[in-house]
């Protein structure tokens, strides 16, 4: 009895192994989920105290890291070592991992540059944003859009503050700025947002895009605000008894045209009307310092067929604005409590902190 009573716990012992070996994430399966990686070769602090200088490692220039946290002194980050996972704090600059691209119909795309069939997931939409030419995408959209110096390239080839070629295209990035264009508003956004001239897309900056009548900066965006109702009626003048001409979603997008003292005129996809100022929530155009990059996730894992809810308000009981599939890549512009707010798809909304995998 004793010796099958010893079989029978090797045997659940090496199920045990078994099954922990199966589970167990390789090299290239951590990389792939990496959204960054070090610019060069860095010294690695001790994770839980850092300011005591003992340094616990050193990885070279390339290296795939999942950034935990980060503050004004130090970024704590994951990253893994022939195979084993490591922790620690560093001093050092990063790289963006993924290109993007974007649909015929809005969706972006991003593809880890070390996907084996990078190219051709690239090619199902438009390349907005290639990490093989330059290394960090916020830069590369401002310079696009904002001009200045040229940002860093991925093979370190460039000067950004001596390159004549860096001259020449600030220089022209800041003459298209000073031109206006009458553009149609394809999907807004906070940060960035889709427009079409003469039938191709393209993402410019939001704060750079110019309408309504002396409305303050502050208040050129709106999103519908319905926590409870659900919906909000479009009017076709300024006042409750003017016809409804349509009804609004929670969470979605708006540009304000005029702001009034009870209504504001409003474009709500596409369709000009006005909308009561106490069902919507009024905002800026954000800059990119303001806001950081997440994945909805579930229980830690960003793929998978799970829905997210996103609510119109940071209460469970809130209207549903959407609800996204694990793995959206969402722009996370705030938290309080356990909530974070959200955007993605022209929609604001808030999501709970535990369906929210940070980017960076």
């Amino acid at each position: 009895m004793k010796r099958m009573t010893a079989i029978l716990a090797l045997m659940l012992a090496i199920l045990a192994v078994l099954a922990t070996a199966a589970q167990a994430e390789t090299q290239r399966e951590f990389e792939l989920r990496c959204h960054k990686k070090t610019s060069a070769a860095t010294d690695v602090y001790d994770y839980k105290n850092p300011d005591s200088g003992k340094k616990v490692d050193h990885i070279a220039a390339g290296t795939y890291v999942i950034i935990e946290s980060a503050d004004d002194n130090w970024t704590k980050i994951t990253y893994m070592v022939n195979g084993k996972k490591k922790h620690g704090c560093v001093h050092v600059r990063f790289s963006d991992t993924r290109s993007t691209s974007r649909t015929s119909d809005g969706t972006l795309i991003n593809v880890h540059e070390l996907d084996p069939n990078y190219e051709k997931k690239l090619q199902q939409g438009t390349l907005e944003f290639d990490v093989k030419k330059y290394d960090d995408e916020m830069d590369y959209m401002t310079y696009l859009y904002e001009g200045g110096p040229e940002p860093r390239r991925s093979d370190g080839s460039n000067a950004p503050t001596e390159s004549t070629g860096s001259k020449k295209q600030t220089k022209k990035s800041a003459a298209a700025e000073s031109e206006n264009v009458s553009v149609e508003v394809v999907q807004l956004g906070s940060l960035y947002t889709i427009v079409s001239l003469n039938g191709k897309k393209s993402t410019v900056l939001t704060s750079s895009l110019t309408y309504g009548e002396n409305v303050p900066e502050n208040q050129k965006l709106a999103i519908i605000y319905a926590p409870r109702t659900g919906t909000v009626g479009l009017h076709r003048g300024a006042s409750k008894e003017s016809r409804t001409i349509k009804i609004c979603d929670p969470g979605v997008m708006v540009m304000v045209l005029k702001k009034g003292d009870t209504y504001s005129k409003v474009n709500y996809k596409g369709t000009v009307g006005y909308i009561k100022n106490t069902s919507m929530k009024f905002f800026g155009a954000v800059e990119k310092d303001a806001v950081t990059a997440g994945t909805l996730s579930s229980k830690g894992k960003v793929t998978g067929k799970t829905s997210i809810t996103v609510r119109n308000n940071a209460d469970k009981t809130s209207s549903v604005v959407a609800k996204w599939q694990v793995g959206t890549e969402v722009t996370i512009l705030s938290n309080t409590k356990d909530w974070y707010e959200i955007e993605a798809k022209g929609i604001r909304g808030y999501v709970k902190s535990e369906f929210l995998t940070m980017n960076n």
